[in-house]
């Protein structure tokens, strides 16, 4: 072949093959003689030519090499010797990212930022598949994820040596998008470089303007947006760059599910940081919407613009998920329209919330609904069942139905679970279904914190009413099983403890239930409850309930369990809690009225003893005055005791007529105590002082017979000698009182 004059070296020529540079190179070729063409096929300066390019290239040098002869140079610029070395570099490429060389395609990008857009492509999908691929390889020796490390100016070599270097093309623009896309998310360090560099964000931005149709862009740069979103500065870089450019984009995105998720994310950032506002953000998202807006304000609007998206891509779980996270947050914005909004406001907010319940019913009734989705639009619903009662009134029917509709049909979901919990909490409507449900959380779950949801939950229900305590008796024939079986795994949650007792308390609507209460181990439950935690609230609501079915319990579950021992153990380690101590002494009463080998028991422990200690300590109060002496005198009627212990009851109950001697109920209870209690030998010290005592309450209460009644009987046993018989500390003024009484009562027979 004869040389060709003034052709050109190729050593510092890119690899983009300048267009008019190969026009031109293509007509000489075009215009050699006959011997230069004859010699285009020849396989020889073929291998040659490739033997020294892979050594070129593998040598670092990435530029394209000179040449030695004439023939070889013309046939490497004819047409096919063109595409057969871009095939060359594709292949070299893609061989560097088999051994894991991602920063010697990026030095190449780099030295060549006008190659062939093919090639370009090329090189940028290998860096993402690649990355792509490393998101699931683990070690196999310690299980952690690959490291794959990318030089500190990855960022401009992507976005300034490539995306605006080929910024029409859109492969070229979609590759490096979805490079940038795998890298940001196999490290949280690569994102916050990004973010860092203006340059980056300059090129996403400049990507999703120019092509604004393209879907797969607008889809890898929303998903690029929502990955650079890790902490507060990212967000604020993000929210801030360029007056708000990628918000904007992403409102004009809103319809992809990335963009959804990237919008929630800066939302959730915002309202966690005191130096950004969520308000411009808010107010994009509100002036996307294609539907009518909306009177309710800024805030409305935005919530109806994401319901609509929802709306139109109703079968997209992707979509419906992030819709509602960020529903979700937009309800739960301070900024709602509260009792001084207008009416139009409101109106269209209540429209909104009853529009966003229909959608989250009509998308989670369908077995094809993803378990992700029904979660997203439980947190939704538990958010909005927070909202004022006046924006959900009318509405409680609904939210119950589709709580409850949510959890039947993901039933081991932990999400759904809690969040479903919150909301029977919050709304307190009963459905058919609601005791089964939420037992069935209740034994589903292991864990302490949905099962203390769930059991509060019932709780709270069976606080709405006589017709709610019914439909979820009738509804569910284990609900007491359910119920003590959950204090029974979580025996040492005071706040389990607390719920259990007051559902076991609030249902015991009759001796039938209260029976079933006893055989199910209720009484054992609450008893255990009693003697194992001592704090004051769980202490107050375990006798409460047991005061309410011990009048049914049998005697010997009652014993086994012992009853008295933990009633009195809570009141001793609770003496200064005036709550404790007067429920203790009630059920102490109820202990002893039901079952004489009980009150033998509690005699026996220190019961009066323990009483009168209570009744000492809170001498000012009427209540706990009126149910000691109460107990007092139930457990000594007909009881054999030692002297001291007599001389201590009647003591108590002296203190507490003396001090509340106006109370015609506690001179009733303490007069007949004192006549159950008192002779002549048992106040043989303070015998003047009891008598005064006693004629005080006949002059105090001379209208009541029954005062007078116990009264007089006090005073037969303790002014009369039974062995001399004869009256004793009985002064002839003191018979005047006497005698008033019979008066006033003459037709009292037990009076006289």
């Amino acid at each position: 072949s004869k040389p060709m004059k003034n052709s050109p070296s190729m050593d510092n020529i890119s690899l983009s093959a300048n267009y008019q540079y190969e026009s031109s190179l293509k007509a000489k070729i075009g215009s050699g003689n006959n011997e230069s063409n004859s010699t285009k096929s020849s396989s020889l300066a073929n291998d040659q030519f490739e033997n020294r390019l892979r050594a070129k290239m593998r040598s670092g040098n990435n530029s394209r090499p000179s040449l030695e002869n004439t023939a070889d140079e013309a046939k490497m610029h004819s047409g096919h010797a063109l595409k057969h070395i871009r095939s060359m570099e594709v292949a070299l490429i893609e061989e560097h990212a088999d051994q894991g060389k991602y920063n010697e395609i990026l030095q190449y990008l780099c030295e060549h930022p006008h190659s062939p857009p093919d090639v370009v492509t090329v090189a940028l999908e290998k860096i993402g598949e690649a990355l792509s691929l490393a998101h699931g390889t683990f070690d196999s020796d310690n299980g952690s994820r690959e490291v794959i490390t990318l030089n500190d100016s990855w960022v401009d070599v992507i976005t300034l040596s490539t995306m605006s270097n080929h910024t029409a093309d859109q492969a070229v623009q979609l590759a490096a998008l979805r490079a940038i896309w795998s890298i940001v998310a196999l490290n949280p360090q690569y994102a916050v470089e990004f973010t860092s560099n203006e340059n980056g964000l300059f090129g996403l931005v400049s990507a999703m303007k120019s092509h604004p149709k393209s879907l797969t862009i607008q889809e890898c740069g929303c998903g690029i947006a929502s990955c650079l979103i890790s902490n507060k500065f990212q967000a604020i870089c993000l929210l801030t760059f360029d007056d708000g450019a990628i918000v904007e984009i992403l409102g004009d995105a809103i319809n992809n599910c990335n963009a959804l998720k990237a919008l929630f994310k800066l939302l959730v950032a915002s309202r966690q940081s005191e130096k950004m506002s969520s308000a411009h953000l808010i107010e994009t998202i509100g002036c996307c919407t294609k539907r009518e807006r909306l009177e309710g304000g800024v805030l409305t609007n935005a919530m109806d613009t994401v319901l609509g998206v929802m709306h139109e891509y109703s079968k997209h779980a992707r979509v419906q998920k992030w819709g509602c996270r960020i529903l979700s947050v937009l309800f739960s914005d301070g900024r709602l329209p509260n009792s001084t909004a207008t009416q139009s406001q409101h109106d269209s907010l209540t429209t909104l919330i009853s529009n966003v319940l229909g959608h989250v019913e009509a998308t989670t009734a369908s077995p094809e609904t993803p378990r992700v989705v029904r979660e997203s639009a439980m947190c939704l619903l538990y958010v909005m069942s927070c909202c004022s009662d006046d924006l959900l009134e009318g509405k409680d029917e609904t939210f119950s139905r589709i709580v409850i509709g949510i959890i039947l049909s993901e039933p081991k979901s932990r999400i759904v679970a809690m969040y479903g919990c919150h909301c029977t909490s919050n709304v307190l409507c009963v459905q058919d279904n609601t005791s089964s449900v939420l037992c069935g959380v209740m034994e589903h779950f292991e864990e302490e914190e949905i099962a203390d949801i769930a059991i509060n939950s019932m709780a709270l229900l069976t606080k709405e009413g006589f017709q709610a305590i019914l439909t979820l008796l009738e509804n569910y024939d284990k609900l007491i099983d359910s119920i003590v079986g959950c204090m029974g795994r979580h025996s040492n949650s005071s706040s389990i403890q607390i719920a259990g007792c007051d559902v076991l308390s609030n249902i015991a609507l009759d001796r039938h239930v209260m029976n079933e209460i006893c055989t199910c181990g209720g009484a054992s439950r609450i008893i255990s409850t009693l003697y194992h935690l001592q704090d004051s609230l769980t202490v107050c609501k375990a006798f409460r309930a047991l005061a309410n079915i011990i009048g049914t319990c049998d005697a010997s579950i009652l014993q086994e369990s012992r009853a008295p021992k933990s009633v009195l153990r809570a009141m001793e380690a609770n003496p200064m809690d005036i709550c404790i101590q007067i429920r203790g002494a009630t059920t102490l009463w109820n202990l002893g009225s039901c079952h004489s080998a009980l009150q033998r028991e509690i005699i026996q422990l220190g019961g009066i003893q323990i009483i009168s200690k209570a009744m000492g300590n809170f001498i000012a109060s009427e209540q706990m005055q009126e149910q000691g002496v109460i107990s007092l005198w139930t457990l000594t009627m007909s009881a054999l005791l030692e002297l001291e212990v007599t001389s201590c009851a009647i003591e108590a109950i002296a203190d507490a007529i003396a001090a509340h001697l106006a109370s015609a109920k506690i001179c009733k209870h303490g007069l007949g105590a004192l006549s159950s209690l008192a002779t002549s030998r048992s106040v043989v010290n303070d015998a003047e002082v009891v008598i005064d005592m006693v004629f005080s309450c006949m002059w105090m209460h001379s209208d009541s017979a029954i005062v007078q009644q116990g009264a007089l009987a006090a005073l037969s046993k303790i002014s009369i000698d039974q062995s001399s018989n004869e009256v004793l500390q009985i002064i002839p003024a003191d018979l005047d009182a006497i005698i008033i009484a019979m008066r006033k009562h003459r037709l009292v027979k037990d009076v006289k």
